[in-house]
């Protein structure tokens, strides 16, 4: 009797198990920045690897109910995607995403050591992290993919620890990052080399970012906050998006602006739907991502096409206009070539164009430049 109880209950099981697994969807899963092969059950995400939790849900998989809150969801096409990376729950740095609503947490310690002056630039650091980095709704566009969403909602929570709040931070086992301010020197972020999350804060004696009040000369507090912004974009899995030993500058383009937070610019910041993008994918792939350099620029940024909107006003020698007209540069009948940021100037230079066939060799000498926004740039050109 008890046998066939055994064997009843086995059949029952094996049933409910093929009524499950008739069920299943499609999913991709992210561990650890690796694609797992994965598929779904009622809005759930299962592994599908057989070296990996086979069968086990994502959930099962991170274990406590606090690691389930840094599992990320979202969906593309109507299929589900899920992240998560064990080490979020200690790290430093903190991105989850729900859908259309992306929280980011970071836990910072600010070393203030100048000796110059007495400008609290611990202050003014966690200033310019926190007013480049704001909670702001950033859309989905030709250029730049959200998944299923048309927008995402990005908020921060950049918490600023004593020395002793740090300390004890650490003993709870949660890492902290070390920001560290001296006299002068050159900027640097060690993710912009080695990112990962869980090595943020775990650095030692090789602090997570070096400001310096002097670089190159004693900077005015704007720009050391706007630097101190920039390094930041670098704790968030962005690369440089300027000449350096590392990477080479990137077109301007529509998703990467003069402004754009990653160049070097100390005048103007942006933090736009692609630097959101790319952060995203940062944090998927557990994978600093690269603006890609000049002589690819097909692939100037993760997806869409490189283009700039350019008016070309050509005008004969007592500057009556010729032809006044609105083009971009991926269509057929313009062509601009040898696109370049001189970093003296900070203004777009074009030394080509060719204009329904016809080439124009543009000088310096007779280029009227002005800005029209963060992508536009008008040029005349004199025949």
């Amino acid at each position: 009797m008890v046998l066939e109880l055994g064997i009843i209950y086995n059949i029952i099981v094996d049933f409910i198990k093929i009524i499950i697994y008739s069920n299943k969807g499609k999913a991709k899963l992210w561990f650890n920045g690796i694609e797992v092969p994965a598929y779904s059950i009622n809005d759930e995400v299962y592994s599908d690897y057989e070296n990996f939790h086979k069968d086990e849900s994502i959930k099962d998989i991170a274990g406590t109910t606090t690691n389930i809150n840094y599992i990320s969801y979202w969906y593309e096409n109507q299929i589900i995607h899920a992240s998560y990376n064990d080490s979020m729950k200690n790290a430093a740095i903190r991105l989850v995403r729900n859908k259309e609503n992306v929280h980011i947490t970071a836990f910072m310690h600010f070393i203030n050591d100048v000796t110059i002056n007495q400008t609290n630039y611990d202050v003014l650091a966690y200033q310019g992290i926190t007013q480049y980095w704001i909670n702001k709704k950033y859309y989905a566009n030709s250029y730049d993919d959200f998944g299923d969403n048309s927008f995402v909602n990005v908020s921060f929570n950049i918490v600023k620890y004593t020395d002793a709040g740090a300390n004890n931070m650490r003993k709870a086992g949660v890492n902290v990052m070390d920001v560290h301010i001296r006299d002068i020197g050159q900027p640097i972020t060690l993710s912009n080399v080695l990112w990962n999350i869980g090595d943020i804060g775990m650095r030692g004696f090789l602090k997570d970012i070096d400001l310096y009040a002097k670089f190159g000369r004693l900077l005015t507090n704007d720009e050391f906050k706007i630097i101190a912004a920039h390094e930041f974009g670098h704790i968030l899995g962005l690369g440089d998006a300027y000449d350096g030993n590392f990477q080479n500058e990137p077109y301007v383009t529509i998703e990467i602006p003069l402004g754009e937070i990653m160049r070097s610019d100390l005048t103007k910041v942006i933090v736009n739907s692609n630097t959101i993008e790319m952060i995203l994918e940062a944090f998927k792939l557990n994978k600093l991502q690269k603006y890609d350099p000049k002589n690819d620029p097909s692939k100037a940024i993760a997806k869409g096409p490189t283009s700039i909107i350019v008016v070309l006003k050509f005008q004969d020698a007592s500057g009556k206009t010729l032809i006044n007209d609105t083009i971009r540069e991926t269509q057929d009948k313009v062509k601009i070539e040898n696109i370049g940021i001189p970093k003296q100037y900070g203004v777009l230079r074009l030394n080509k164009i060719i204009y329904n066939t016809k080439t124009y060799i543009i000088q310096s000498s007779n280029i009227m430049k002005e800005r029209l926004s963060n992508s536009d740039v008008i040029v005349s050109v004199y025949e």
